[in-house]
């Protein structure tokens, strides 16, 4: 029998995949900022 996912369950792991994609990018964006002048000044 194939595995059924329920649509609010699904729709749940979604949005916190979601939310860790944009935490993730956020925080490596910062942290981007934050090495480029770092880099700049060697």
């Amino acid at each position: 029998t194939p595995v059924y996912i329920d649509r609010t369950t699904a729709d749940k792991y979604i949005d916190i995949c979601i939310d860790s994609i944009n935490y993730l990018l956020l925080e490596g964006q910062q942290i981007a900022l934050i090495d480029d002048p770092m880099r700049s000044f060697k």
